[in-house]
């Protein structure tokens, strides 16, 4: 395997992908942005996400691994998730944000959740009757 190998005349290789759990190049990526609202809420904490995609399967993953992340008005979170299985089509996030300073409304406006292999994004909203709970917009 390369230009300079030599050859070796035994057997045969093969590239196993059928855990992710085993082998981590298996992980489906998702970019995931967090619009924060502009209501005067900062707030610090750790934000729990979980996805639901329209094959009923559901992830749930730290947004981010600091304890205490910032939240502060107008502001927005990217980051880069990888899922041990695909979502085909995310259809519903709901966010738990576990707050150091107090218990508040969620300061968390929009959700888009960009699925890198498919080159697809989708946009949630806050369903009306949960502020936790977001469906497509």
């Amino acid at each position: 395997m390369g230009l300079y190998a030599s050859p070796l005349h035994q057997g045969s290789f093969y590239l196993s992908t059928q855990s992710a759990n085993q082998f981590p190049y298996c992980q489906h990526l998702y970019a995931v942005t967090l619009n924060v609202g502009n209501e005067k809420i900062q707030t610090t904490g750790r934000i729990q996400l979980t996805l639901q995609g329209s094959n009923q399967n559901s992830f749930s993953l730290l947004f981010d691994e600091q304890a205490n992340m910032l939240l502060k008005a107008n502001t927005v979170h990217t980051r880069v998730l990888s899922l041990d299985g695909s979502l085909p089509n995310v259809e519903s996030v709901s966010i738990s944000l576990k707050s150091t300073l107090s218990q508040m409304d969620q300061p968390i406006r929009q959700v888009v959740v960009f699925d890198i292999e498919r080159q697809k994004s989708v946009t949630l909203c806050p369903t009306s009757d949960h502020h936790l709970k977001f469906e497509l917009c």
